[in-house]
Protein backbone atom coordinates (compact mmCIF):
# COMPACT_ATOMS: atom_id res chain seq x y z
CA UNK A 1 0.00 0.00 0.00
CA UNK A 2 1.27 3.32 -1.06
CA UNK A 3 1.30 5.69 1.82
CA UNK A 4 0.33 9.35 0.62
CA UNK A 5 -0.16 12.72 1.89
CA UNK A 6 -2.30 15.51 0.81
CA UNK A 7 -0.86 18.54 2.19
CA UNK A 8 -3.56 21.44 2.38
CA UNK A 9 -4.89 24.33 3.37
CA UNK A 10 -8.17 24.89 5.83
CA UNK A 11 -10.02 28.44 6.46
CA UNK A 12 -12.40 29.15 8.95
CA UNK A 13 -13.75 32.48 10.54
CA UNK A 14 -12.61 35.78 9.42
CA UNK A 15 -9.60 35.38 7.59
CA UNK A 16 -8.38 32.19 9.81
CA UNK A 17 -6.80 29.58 8.10
CA UNK A 18 -4.19 26.75 8.87
CA UNK A 19 -1.78 24.30 7.15
CA UNK A 20 -1.31 20.71 7.74
CA UNK A 21 -1.74 17.66 6.35
CA UNK A 22 -3.55 14.41 5.57
CA UNK A 23 -2.01 11.28 6.29
CA UNK A 24 -2.65 6.99 6.08
CA UNK A 25 -0.52 5.44 8.36
CA UNK A 26 0.94 1.76 7.86
CA UNK A 27 -1.97 0.66 10.22
CA UNK A 28 -4.55 2.14 7.78
CA UNK A 29 -5.68 4.81 10.13
CA UNK A 30 -5.62 8.20 8.92
CA UNK A 31 -4.07 11.09 10.88
CA UNK A 32 -4.59 14.95 10.35
CA UNK A 33 -2.85 17.74 11.70
CA UNK A 34 -3.27 21.08 11.19
CA UNK A 35 -1.63 24.17 12.70
CA UNK A 36 -2.36 27.70 12.41
CA UNK A 37 1.32 28.75 12.86
CA UNK A 38 2.29 26.43 10.07
CA UNK A 39 3.34 27.28 6.06
CA UNK A 40 2.90 24.82 3.72
CA UNK A 41 6.50 24.17 4.03
CA UNK A 42 5.89 23.29 7.62
CA UNK A 43 3.25 21.48 6.77
CA UNK A 44 4.96 19.35 4.45
CA UNK A 45 8.17 18.72 6.48
CA UNK A 46 5.65 17.64 9.34
CA UNK A 47 4.20 14.86 6.98
CA UNK A 48 7.56 13.89 5.72
CA UNK A 49 8.59 13.51 9.45
CA UNK A 50 5.42 11.51 10.33
CA UNK A 51 5.88 9.19 7.11
CA UNK A 52 9.35 8.71 7.75
CA UNK A 53 8.45 7.58 11.56
CA UNK A 54 10.14 10.61 13.43
CA UNK A 55 7.07 11.61 14.75
CA UNK A 56 5.46 9.32 17.12
CA UNK A 57 1.18 8.86 17.82
CA UNK A 58 2.14 9.27 21.30
CA UNK A 59 0.78 12.60 23.33
CA UNK A 60 3.76 14.18 24.72
CA UNK A 61 3.42 14.95 28.83
CA UNK A 62 2.79 18.22 30.16
CA UNK A 63 5.25 20.82 29.62
CA UNK A 64 6.37 21.85 33.47
CA UNK A 65 9.42 21.90 34.55
CA UNK A 66 10.41 19.17 36.65
CA UNK A 67 10.04 20.07 40.49
CA UNK A 68 8.50 23.21 40.09
CA UNK A 69 6.28 23.82 43.15
CA UNK A 70 2.95 25.14 43.31
CA UNK A 71 4.74 28.53 44.48
CA UNK A 72 6.84 29.00 41.40
CA UNK A 73 3.82 27.80 39.41
CA UNK A 74 1.83 30.99 40.84
CA UNK A 75 4.61 32.99 40.90
CA UNK A 76 4.73 32.63 36.91
CA UNK A 77 0.86 32.61 36.24
CA UNK A 78 0.97 36.18 37.94
CA UNK A 79 3.63 37.75 35.62
CA UNK A 80 2.26 35.51 32.43
CA UNK A 81 -1.21 37.31 33.35
CA UNK A 82 0.35 40.59 34.68
CA UNK A 83 -2.15 42.83 32.52
CA UNK A 84 -5.71 40.54 33.53
CA UNK A 85 -8.18 42.83 35.30
CA UNK A 86 -9.18 40.70 37.74
CA UNK A 87 -5.40 39.75 38.61
CA UNK A 88 -6.07 40.91 42.31
CA UNK A 89 -8.82 38.07 42.74
CA UNK A 90 -6.36 35.41 41.47
CA UNK A 91 -3.94 36.39 43.76
CA UNK A 92 -6.25 36.22 46.50
CA UNK A 93 -6.99 32.96 45.24
CA UNK A 94 -3.77 31.54 44.60
CA UNK A 95 -2.90 32.61 48.79
CA UNK A 96 -5.92 30.15 49.72
CA UNK A 97 -4.45 27.54 47.59
CA UNK A 98 -0.82 28.29 49.01
CA UNK A 99 -2.15 27.85 52.46
CA UNK A 100 -4.18 24.96 51.84
CA UNK A 101 -1.70 22.56 49.41
CA UNK A 102 1.98 24.60 50.59
CA UNK A 103 3.99 27.13 47.77
CA UNK A 104 6.96 24.03 48.29
CA UNK A 105 4.80 21.31 47.23
CA UNK A 106 6.48 20.05 43.60
CA UNK A 107 3.03 19.98 41.14
CA UNK A 108 3.18 16.59 40.55
CA UNK A 109 2.18 15.88 44.43
CA UNK A 110 -1.19 17.58 43.94
CA UNK A 111 -3.20 15.05 42.44
CA UNK A 112 -6.83 15.24 41.74
CA UNK A 113 -7.61 13.01 44.82
CA UNK A 114 -6.08 15.60 46.71
CA UNK A 115 -7.80 18.71 45.04
CA UNK A 116 -11.27 16.61 45.76
CA UNK A 117 -10.42 16.50 49.57
CA UNK A 118 -9.55 20.34 48.91
CA UNK A 119 -13.13 21.03 47.53
CA UNK A 120 -14.36 18.86 50.27
CA UNK A 121 -13.29 20.33 52.91
CA UNK A 122 -14.45 23.88 51.45
CA UNK A 123 -17.55 22.88 50.88
CA UNK A 124 -17.95 21.29 54.96
CA UNK A 125 -17.15 24.79 56.09
CA UNK A 126 -19.44 27.13 56.41
CA UNK A 127 -19.14 30.65 56.49
CA UNK A 128 -21.76 32.74 58.82
CA UNK A 129 -21.78 35.85 56.71
CA UNK A 130 -24.67 37.22 58.32
CA UNK A 131 -23.05 37.28 61.74
CA UNK A 132 -21.40 40.88 61.29
CA UNK A 133 -22.65 44.23 62.09
CA UNK A 134 -23.39 45.11 58.19
CA UNK A 135 -23.90 41.59 56.80
CA UNK A 136 -25.87 42.78 54.11
CA UNK A 137 -25.68 46.33 52.86
CA UNK A 138 -28.98 47.82 52.20
CA UNK A 139 -29.89 46.21 56.07
CA UNK A 140 -30.08 48.90 58.38
CA UNK A 141 -27.60 47.44 61.34
CA UNK A 142 -29.76 48.12 64.07
CA UNK A 143 -33.46 47.88 63.04
CA UNK A 144 -32.92 45.18 60.51
CA UNK A 145 -35.73 47.05 58.15
CA UNK A 146 -33.11 47.52 55.30
CA UNK A 147 -32.90 51.68 55.95
CA UNK A 148 -36.69 51.87 55.38
CA UNK A 149 -38.41 53.45 58.57
CA UNK A 150 -41.30 53.15 60.18
CA UNK A 151 -43.65 55.37 57.99
CA UNK A 152 -41.70 53.61 54.86
CA UNK A 153 -43.60 50.18 55.85
CA UNK A 154 -46.80 51.89 56.71
CA UNK A 155 -46.94 53.75 53.59
CA UNK A 156 -46.40 50.62 51.36
CA UNK A 157 -49.16 48.99 53.10
CA UNK A 158 -51.20 45.89 51.39
CA UNK A 159 -49.01 42.46 50.90
CA UNK A 160 -45.88 42.79 49.33
CA UNK A 161 -45.35 46.49 49.29
CA UNK A 162 -48.69 47.22 46.51
CA UNK A 163 -51.45 49.40 47.87
CA UNK A 164 -54.08 47.24 49.08
CA UNK A 165 -56.16 45.89 46.11
CA UNK A 166 -53.57 46.61 43.47
CA UNK A 167 -53.05 43.13 42.51
CA UNK A 168 -56.79 42.42 41.62
CA UNK A 169 -57.06 46.31 39.58
CA UNK A 170 -53.74 45.17 37.97
CA UNK A 171 -55.35 41.60 37.12
CA UNK A 172 -58.77 43.56 36.10
CA UNK A 173 -57.13 45.80 34.20
CA UNK A 174 -54.84 43.78 32.15
CA UNK A 175 -58.35 41.43 31.15
CA UNK A 176 -60.26 44.65 30.54
CA UNK A 177 -58.14 47.01 29.03
CA UNK A 178 -58.36 45.62 25.42
CA UNK A 179 -61.11 46.06 23.66
CA UNK A 180 -60.81 42.64 22.41
CA UNK A 181 -60.49 41.02 25.90
CA UNK A 182 -62.77 38.74 27.01
CA UNK A 183 -64.59 38.62 24.03
CA UNK A 184 -64.67 34.60 23.51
Amino acid sequence: MARTGKVTQRFWGRGRSAWGYTYQDPAGRQVREFHEEWTKLDADQAMAARKLGLVSDQPTAVATTPGMTFGQASARYLVMKAKKRSLHHDRLHLERLKRAFGADTPLVAITAARISDYKEARLGSTVNRESGPRAYCGRDAQSGTGGATASDEAGRGGVGGYPEGAEDSAREGARGSHPLAGVG
